[in-house]
């Protein structure tokens, strides 16, 4: 573990929140009722390059993203994150107008950053939690951390592999009527598969 040294209120911050994971830097924060905002600028070396012909681009203006991170002390936290963008000036380029990669912050279009998949799923797997629950404390709809629970669970099972059924002995399977809408028309069923080996085990 590193001493504790005397640095900048920039810097403090950042380790605080660990913008650095997202390639991102605190430049100002506020207070907007329950939600706290962060100003964050890219951490980047040199010029942006070209997603369609890999050259550098010319500077041309910044864009601001806002996506939802992690909650900080109980409350919802955004980032407004500046953007570079930049001109492809290479004749045999189709592409005129890009911004820099974002990709350590965040997938492509999406409205949270890539650690908040790994909060949702502690929150909902190891925290029992809800849903909903998550979705207040990140400040988003419940469509919303729904889908993104469902593609980072999606993600985690392709990734384990069937190693993942290892010491699996018995399981558990229940189905029942679902629909997270109460006065919905048409209400579905989901089907639950539970792990029972440690139950049945003692």
């Amino acid at each position: 573990m590193s001493q504790p040294t005397t640095l900048p209120a920039q810097i403090v911050a950042d380790t605080i929140i660990r913008t650095v994971e997202l390639g991102v830097r605190i430049v100002d924060a506020a207070v907007a009722g329950e939600i706290t905002v962060l100003w964050c600028e890219l951490l980047v070396e040199g010029p942006g390059r070209c997603p369609g012909c890999g050259i550098a681009g010319t500077y041309r203006d910044t864009s601001e993203r806002r996506v939802s991170d992690v909650p900080v002390v109980g409350h919802p936290l955004e980032l407004r994150v500046q953007v570079p963008r930049y001109e492809c000036r290479h004749d045999g380029c189709a592409r005129a107008i890009f911004a820099h990669d974002t990709s350590r912050l965040a997938r492509p279009g999406a409205s949270t950053t890539r650690r908040c998949a790994r909060f949702i799923l502690r929150r909902l797997m190891l925290d029992k939690s809800t849903v909903a629950a998550a979705a207040r404390e990140l400040g988003r709809s419940w469509d919303t951390v729904n889908d993104i629970a469902v593609a980072a669970t999606s993600e985690l099972l392709l990734t384990a592999g069937p190693a993942r059924l290892d010491g699996v002995e018995v399981i558990g399977v229940d189905e029942h009527k679902w629909a997270h809408v109460r006065t919905a028309e048409a209400d579905g069923f989901v089907t639950v598969i539970t792990d029972l080996t440690a139950v049945v085990a003692g």
